[in-house]
């Protein structure tokens, strides 16, 4: 059984138990390859190759109540509505 193979039923017996898990599918997967890794119970194909050698960029995407100061909690401000 290739190892391709063995992902996907790897995921199907994953997802036939834990239908709620997220399946991430990883390592060994270039451009050439990607689309066989895709599948009905694979949820994320990861591409290291796609980040490999480039910087970091630190970012959050957590959104923010209007008037509140994200470094300080307790701090609020007014702000009109």
């Amino acid at each position: 059984m290739t190892c391709v193979k063995a992902l996907h039923e790897a995921a199907r017996l994953i997802k036939g138990q834990f239908a709620h898990v997220l399946v991430d599918a990883s390592g060994g997967v270039t451009e050439h390859n990607l689309v066989e890794f895709f599948g009905p119970e694979v949820d994320v194909v990861s591409l290291g190759c796609a980040t490999h050698g480039h910087g970091v960029v630190n970012f959050s995407l957590k959104i923010c109540a209007p008037g509140h100061d994200p470094t300080n909690p307790t701090v609020t401000t007014d702000m009109p509505h």
